[in-house]
């Protein structure tokens, strides 16, 4: 499995790095959504962990230009913003699912293990 892990704050990179060692999963983290965009068009990722505020682009421009070259790959929110109206922006962007922060590796490992059809 390879993510791709969009997030700025150097605290839940570092705690997405343990989780993703926990699960023998390869990543690659980037600080902001511009580099989101330019790494899925040139990386081969199973999925997206993307969080909503960042700086140079939001996670939510970033799906909406992802979805106009990549409909297929699963993007899932990574946010403390858990609002009706985030949550809604995030589906209307592309989005497939939606983690709220704080989180475990388990609720990482569940929501990619139901997206990509294994269950568990």
């Amino acid at each position: 499995m390879k993510i791709l892990i969009a997030e700025d704050n150097l605290m839940n990179q570092l705690l997405m790095k343990i989780y993703m060692n926990q699960l023998g999963w390869t990543y690659v983290i980037v600080e902001n959504g511009l580099l989101a965009v330019e790494s899925c068009k040139t990386g081969d990722f199973d999925f997206i962990l993307m969080d909503i505020k960042m700086p140079v682009l939001d996670g939510i421009e970033a799906t909406k230009l992802i979805r106009t070259f990549n409909t297929q790959i699963p993007i899932i929110a990574v946010t403390a913003h858990s609002e009706f109206h985030t949550r809604l922006e995030c589906i209307n962007a592309g989005m497939n699912e939606f983690i709220e922060k704080p989180f475990t590796g388990e609720q990482i490992r569940s929501v990619i293990a139901r997206l990509s059809g294994s269950g568990s």
